[in-house]
């Protein structure tokens, strides 16, 4: 039997951001790459340090994002060419996946270090919610599967049902930092278990 959990985070919206309050000390560029890409740069007007990068096609976000301290330094980058869309997973009559070879139903399933609780507070710890996000008023919910393997390692293999690409890209990012947990068992032998999460974003 696969699991399903419902994983919910929540952010308060702000009603005035502190760039709404006064004058901005960014501006901004546009260029195109590889003709269909849009990339926009946000800049400090004192110096010209590029203080983030983001690339679209339409409204969609591709490609790497970066963003970068008053210095020019890199401090976080999003690759979201790297989340993976994938049919809602169906097992077969003998409970395996024709495909990847994943075990649906085993006797022990997968567990997080300290259960489902802990799940809930490992995820609370570590999901940001996406500032864009927020600032567009998404919510929704990212319904991703992984597979647990034989060493308890987790290792997502796709989203069956995005929310957002921004909230989906979060989803990935987080899952994958997660611990190793105690791996599924049939007759006592770790197995492959393909496990679902999904998780809920929510604005308050």
């Amino acid at each position: 039997m696969r699991s399903f959990l419902i994983l919910i985070f929540s952010v308060l919206q702000h009603a005035a951001s502190a760039q709404d309050r006064g004058v901005s000390p960014y501006g901004q560029r546009i260029r195109t790459e590889q003709d269909s890409i849009r990339v926009e740069e946000t800049h400090l007007l004192k110096n010209d340090h590029v203080v983030s990068r983001k690339r679209y096609v339409g409204q969609r976000p591709v490609g790497i994002w970066q963003e970068y301290d008053s210095k020019g330094r890199l401090t976080a980058e999003r690759d979201f060419d790297k989340v993976k869309y994938i049919p809602v997973p169906r097992a077969d009559k003998d409970t395996t996946s024709s495909v990847a070879h994943e075990i649906t139903q085993v006797e022990e399933m997968p567990m997080f270090p300290g259960g489902e609780s802990e799940l809930f507070k490992f995820l609370g710890k570590n999901v940001r919610y996406p500032g864009e996000a927020q600032d567009a008023g998404i919510a929704g919910v990212v319904y991703l599967t992984g597979v647990v393997d034989e060493t308890g390692t987790w290792t997502t293999t796709g989203i069956f049902k995005g929310a957002h690409p921004y909230l989906d890209y979060e989803a990935w990012r987080v899952l994958d930092l997660m611990p190793r947990w105690t791996p599924g068992k049939i007759d006592g032998v770790p197995v492959r278990v393909q496990y679902n999460l999904p998780i809920k974003f929510t604005l308050l």
